[in-house]
């Protein structure tokens, strides 16, 4: 962001909060602004046309399916997200900059810093987490949380897969693990994570015009993606239900003196 970009936010947020708007509950990404959330922002229309008269050229966005999904994601993120935590995004696919729309509001909502890299995705970041060049950078920064735009399908096809491959209940990591530096703890964020499936998020892309790469680097399990067309069609929320299930079971897990292995089989 250059230094004329940084100025004209902070004079955009200033008159924001100056004519009554919380700025908490919007985010505002490359001279554009999304409601997260109506109510609580107390974006009115009334300060809209008086915030239009100062700044025309700015959009402002009132989608209530992108309000639908930035409520969901605040449900995990609020779980997750500390105050001033340093953390990490991804630039490059449509999911990676929704998810950056998204956590601009958490710049006032938690005071947190946001960084971005040369990484072209989260799962190239895994790959490289333990080269010399990873560490440095993280600790440089003090990066202390990183974004995966893992969706709610996607987690279940994982947890399925999983169990039909005789593995047990696995559940996605709270934490990234490192080889050689246990003084390391990078916690991830999943702002999909929450009851949002991939034709929400297709969706809502769509409608904000978000460019950006169509790829989406998770790949499905065969059979558990049958097992999942199967269930659509004959159990209403059952992957939220899955979801619910498999957490309380890790935690159970996790304070069991007794620590067994989940399994179906």
């Amino acid at each position: 962001m250059t230094n004329n970009q940084t100025h004209l936010k902070k004079d955009v947020l200033k008159f924001l909060g100056r004519i009554g708007v919380d700025t908490r509950f919007i985010s505002l990404y490359r001279h554009r602004i999304y409601i997260n959330n109506l109510r609580f922002s107390k974006f009115s229309k009334k300060r809209e046309e008086i915030f239009k008269n100062r700044f025309p050229k700015i959009n402002v966005l009132r989608s209530t399916a992108f309000q639908k999904i930035a409520i969901k994601a605040s449900k995990s993120l609020s779980h997750s997200i500390g105050i001033r935590d340093q953390i990490l995004i991804f630039n490059n696919t449509k999911r990676d900059i929704l998810s950056n729309i998204i956590l601009e509001s958490y710049l006032r909502k938690y005071g947190i810093n946001i960084i971005s890299s040369n990484f072209k995705s989260y799962e190239e970041f895994v790959k490289l987490k333990n080269s010399k060049e990873t560490i440095k950078f993280l600790k440089d920064n003090n990066i202390n949380g990183v974004v995966s735009s893992i969706s709610m399908d996607e987690e279940v096809d994982s947890i399925l897969s999983a169990i039909l491959s005789g593995e047990g209940l696995k559940s996605y990591s709270n934490y990234i693990a490192f080889n050689d530096d246990e003084s390391l703890k990078i916690k991830i964020l999943y702002p999909f994570i929450n009851n949002i499936d991939n034709d929400s998020i297709e969706t809502i892309c769509n409608i904000l015009k978000i460019n950006g790469e169509d790829k989406n680097s998770y790949k499905r399990n065969e059979l558990a993606r049958e097992f999942m067309n199967f269930l659509d069609n004959q159990i209403p929320y059952y992957k939220e239900n899955i979801l619910k299930s498999t957490n309380f079971l890790n935690k159970y897990e996790k304070n069991s003196t007794t620590s067994k292995k989940f399994s179906i089989f």
